[in-house]
């Protein structure tokens, strides 16, 4: 029986310290982040029904979870009408959330990507009409560091964050001018 009791009772501070950490408000940003797989999470049910479907808890533990955050501000991914609080693009990264450290970025607007097709696609929808003395593979920054709140779908927007952080002085390098020219009029 004092077996059984220690059993419970360990189970019972393993779950407790578990659900404190496998869910994380960002106050912030306003959103719910589980720990385990990186996903901003939708508020309250979306927080238990993520924990019952993906993490096979218990609808009880999952539940008592939810209870957590209920008072709190969130901003849903299911939202479509959602406003998001992005970080500036000089700030650390945030916790939880997964990064890529080689996205795009537009040289003209504050458009920030993952993909070479998407930035290309950016460039030709929403700056088509603007003249351009470069060719569009130069126009983009490369190497951009990027983080997201939803993983996919229409409502996936990402920002740029860690801008200027390990940044290596470019160095100069005195070029002739005139093999320039004679370059970009090939």
């Amino acid at each position: 029986m004092a077996n059984q009791i220690i059993e419970t009772t360990m189970s019972l501070m393993e779950r407790s310290h578990r659900s404190s950490t496998i869910v994380q408000y960002l106050s912030k940003f306003e959103v719910v982040v589980c720990t385990e797989c990186g996903y901003v999470l939708n508020k309250p049910p979306g927080i238990s029904n993520h924990l019952i479907s993906v993490h096979s808890w218990c609808p009880f533990e999952a539940k008592a979870v939810d209870q957590q955050f209920v008072t709190n501000t969130i901003r849903s991914p299911c939202d479509t009408n959602c406003t998001w609080i992005f970080p500036r693009p000089e700030d650390s990264s945030l916790p939880y959330l997964p990064t890529c450290d080689n996205g795009f970025g537009c040289h003209i607007c504050s458009f920030v990507c993952r993909s070479i097709s998407s930035i290309q696609n950016h460039y030709s929808l929403r700056h088509r009409n603007e003249s351009h003395s470069k060719p569009l593979k130069e126009l983009y920054r490369t190497k951009v560091h990027v983080q997201w709140f939803t993983n996919g779908g229409p409502h996936r927007q990402c920002f740029e964050i860690n801008r200027g952080i390990n940044a290596k002085p470019v160095p100069v390098i005195a070029f002739n001018d005139m093999a320039a020219q004679v370059r970009q009029q090939l």
